[in-house]
């Protein structure tokens, strides 16, 4: 969109003049079977157009320090090894890390394997049966 919108200005007296119909038309042809709402993408091309130099390509981060050293991974190898249930987001606010400098750490440095356990109870062969009975009682119950 906003290749389209600077590669269709005009330059008038030294002085850029660009048109977010010409994008339209643009587009228009390149999509024939939609149907474009002039003033919404308009709108839309100068909105895009106005915060396009003021965005990064690259997303800011946390500003947490992202450095793995040995020492680092020491102090995550020494926690996890105390607490091995720690979950990542709090052994990253432990080591004031970000969570995947954590994560990083403890996959790959580390050769861990970060999850969480479930408790689930036993299923007995007794509850087949009655896991069968509830399931037509709420088939049943359905149709009613």
């Amino acid at each position: 969109m906003t290749e389209s919108y600077f590669r269709n200005g005009v330059a008038i007296e030294g002085e850029w003049h660009y048109n977010s119909g010409a994008v339209l038309q643009e587009f228009q042809q390149k999509c024939p079977d939609f149907n474009f709402i002039v003033a919404d993408f308009s709108n839309v091309v100068r909105n895009t157009v106005r915060v396009f130099p003021e965005t990064d390509r690259h997303k800011k981060g946390t500003g947490r320090p992202t450095l793995c050293t040995n020492e680092v991974i020491e102090d995550v190898e020494e926690r996890m090894e105390n607490n091995p249930s720690t979950s990542l987001r709090h052994l990253s606010q432990e080591v004031e890390l970000s969570g995947a400098t954590c994560h990083e750490i403890v996959k790959k440095k580390l050769q861990l394997f970060p999850y969480n356990l479930h408790a689930y109870h036993e299923l007995l062969p007794a509850d087949f049966n009655r896991r069968i009975a509830y399931r037509i009682l709420m088939m049943i119950t359905s149709w009613i």
